[in-house]
């Protein structure tokens, strides 16, 4: 009975160790071909989804910082409200230099502002470099206007 068993299993053990030795390397190539493919969806997760949130910290920081500006009023009378151009200046810039400030390492602000009666505009423009694929790149801009009303 056991020259039986050895007289079987001996073929297919050696089958087997033919098989294995013929696909020898066969995982070094499957990393080849597939780990670039692998880094590109990875770049493309995480560059995609900083630049997403750039172009939402340029929309957020235009609205915060009209608003901010807007509420710099000189002086309030039967005819309307003035904004002080000075003030609503200083206060729009600080407020996009601390939003700068709590911005991701990766992504840069600039604005412009625009004092007009009693309206304020300002437009950010996010810039944002990439940590994996460099055509990824992206610069966002947003402008946002911010009125004063005065309620009774």
């Amino acid at each position: 009975m056991r020259a039986q068993v050895v007289a079987v299993v001996r073929p297919l053990a050696g089958r087997f160790w033919l098989r294995a030795r013929d696909e020898e390397g066969s995982v070094t190539i499957w990393m080849l071909l597939w780990t670039p493919v692998l880094v590109l969806c990875l770049g493309l997760i995480v560059d995609y989804g900083a630049a997403i949130q750039a172009r939402a910290l340029a929309s957020d920081v235009a609205v915060g910082a009209a608003r901010a500006g807007a509420v710099e009023v000189v002086s309030v009378t039967g005819e309307g409200a003035r904004i002080d151009p000075a003030g609503a200046l200083a206060a729009a810039s600080a407020y996009v230099a601390d939003s700068q400030r709590g911005a991701p390492d990766r992504v840069s602000l600039r604005a412009t502002y625009q004092v007009a009666g009693d309206s304020v505009e300002v437009t950010v423009t996010a810039t944002y470099e990439p940590r994996i694929l460099d055509s990824m790149t992206g610069t966002f801009t947003r402008t946002e206007r911010a009125e004063l009303q005065v309620g009774q």
